[in-house]
C-alpha cells in the first residue's frame, strides 16, 4: 500500500490581493511562508520518502518545506498544476466578475458548467489529477509520499475520491492552503484515508474575514482622469491630514500628476473606492488611497496586488513608498511585507517591498536566510 499526503500549497500573492492565478506565478506571502514553515514542523516527525509538486512556484516553494529537511528527492509535475484559466490569467477577480458574472459563479457552484477562452475544462483537471496521483502512486508501492497542489485542481481530486460526480464538486469543501489529506492507494484503487486537517495558521486566516467588514473584490482600470479625477482629489483630501501630510494639499497637482503618471482606480459596486498611482521612479508609490467609506474591506491590500503587477511588468524587483514619520497608516504597510530602509530628508520614512522571486530558490527559504 502506498500512502499519500496530499497538501493544498501555502497562501500565495493571488489568493490574498485576489488576482486569478491558474498557471501563472506569484510569490508566497508573508502568511504563505509562516505556513510553509509549519507544515515543514508538522512533518518533522512523518516518514516521506520522495515529494511530488507541482511545477508552479508557489507550490515547489511549498513543497520545499518538506523535501529539502528531509533530503529526499523531489519531482516537479506540471500534471500536477492549478487549472489553466485562460483569458481569465492574472486577472483581478473583480474584473473578471464585472464581465463575467454568470462564468465566475459557475467557476464556484458548477464548474462542470465553466467554459472560459482558452481555458482547460474541469473535467480535462478532474482526469489529469486523477491519473496523475495513480501514476505516483503505482511508481512509489509501499512508500509514503507526499503530493502538493492546488486548490480547484485538488477540489475535483478530491470529488473523485469521495465518489461525487464532476457536476456536483462544488460541494466539496475546499481544502485551506496547507491543509492535508492522507489517500491510501492499493492495487491501482485510491481511497481517502483522511481528510479532517484544517491547515496551518487557519485560525490566522478566519481571524482576518471576520475583522473586515465586508470582503469584495474591486474591478481596476487606468484612471480616467478628465473623468475621475476631481473625484480622486476630493478623496485623497479627505485624508490628506491623516496621514500626518504637512504640506498644503494643491488639487491642480494631484490632478496634473494623474495625467501623466500611472494612475488605476478600483470600482466598487460601480463606484469608485480606492486610488493606485505610481510615480516617475521605477516601482515607487506616489499615491495609494482608500475612500474612508470602505475601509476595512481588503481594497488597501488589494491595491498593492495591483502595484506589484504593475511594478514587476516593468521589471522593477522592488515597491517602495514614502510616508511621514507621524502617518497612521504605517503598520498597514509593514503588514503587507514593507520593511523601513531609513528616514528620508524633510522627516520622511522609505519602506520597500521586495517582490523578486527566483523560480530555482523557494523564497520561505530566503526569508529565513
Amino acid at each position: 500500500m502506498t500512502k499519500i499526503y496530499l497538501i493544498r500549497s501555502a497562501q500565495s500573492e493571488g489568493n490574498l490581493y485576489r488576482i486569478a492565478q491558474g498557471h501563472s506565478d506569484g510569490n508566497l506571502t508573508d502568511l504563505g511562508r509562516r505556513q510553509a514553515e509549519a507544515l515543514g514542523e508538522r512533518f518533522e516527525g512523518i516518514p516521506v520518502d520522495a515529494v511530488y509538486t507541482s511545477d508552479l512556484y508557489r507550490a515547489r516553494a511549498t513543497a520545499c518545506a518538506i523535501y529539502k529537511p528531509k533530503g529526499v528527492p523531489v519531482y516537479h509535475r506540471s500534471d500536477l498544476r492549478e487549472v489553466f484559466l485562460g483569458s481569465w490569467e492574472a486577472v483581478a477577480w473583480g474584473n473578471i466578475a464585472y464581465r463575467e458574472s454568470e462564468m465566475v459563479e459557475c467557476f464556484h457552484t458548477a464548474p462542470g458548467k465553466w467554459k472560459v477562452d482558452g481555458a482547460e475544462t474541469a473535467e480535462q483537471v478532474y482526469v489529469r489529477m486523477v491519473d496523475s496521483v495513480r501514476q505516483i502512486a503505482d511508481e512509489n508501492d509501499g512508500k509514503s509520499i507526499a503530493v502538493v497542489s492546488h486548490g480547484f485542481a485538488i477540489r475535483l481530486l478530491m470529488a473523485y475520491l469521495l465518489g461525487i460526480p464532476l457536476e456536483n464538486a462544488h460541494d466539496v469543501p475546499a481544502m485551506s492552503n496547507t491543509a492535508i489529506a492522507v489517500i491510501e492507494a492499493d492495487d491501482g484503487s485510491l481511497r481517502l484515508s483522511e481528510q479532517d486537517d484544517p491547515g496551518c495558521f487557519e485560525d490566522e486566516r478566519r481571524r482576518l474575514r471576520e475583522d473586515s467588514d465586508l470582503i469584495t473584490d474591486m474591478y481596476f482600470y487606468p484612471l480616467p482622469w478628465m473623468e475621475y479625477g476631481a473625484g480622486m482629489a476630493d478623496a485623497v483630501e479627505c485624508v490628506w491630514e491623516e496621514a500626518g501630510e504637512d504640506r498644503p494639499f494643491d488639487k491642480d497637482i494631484l490632478l496634473l500628476d494623474a495625467s501623466f503618471r500611472t494612475t488605476i482606480v478600483g470600482f466598487l459596486r460601480y463606484e469608485p473606492a480606492g486610488y493606485l498611482q505610481l510615480g516617475m521612479q521605477p516601482g515607487r508609490i506616489s499615491l495609494i488611497c482608500a475612500h474612508p467609506g470602505c475601509r476595512r474591506a481588503g481594497l488597501g491590500t488589494q491595491l498593492i496586488g495591483q502595484a506589484i503587477m504593475l511594478a514587476r511588468a516593468s521589471g522593477c524587483p522592488s515597491l517602495s513608498v514614502s510616508l511621514s514619520l507621524s502617518n497612521p497608516h504605517r503598520e498597514f504597510f509593514i503588514a503587507n511585507g514593507f520593511t523601513p530602509e531609513g528616514e528620508q530628508q524633510e522627516g520622511r520614512e522609505i519602506l520597500v517591498k521586495d517582490i523578486r522571486f527566483d523560480p530555482d530558490s523557494p523564497q520561505f527559504i530566503m526569508h529565513n536566510a
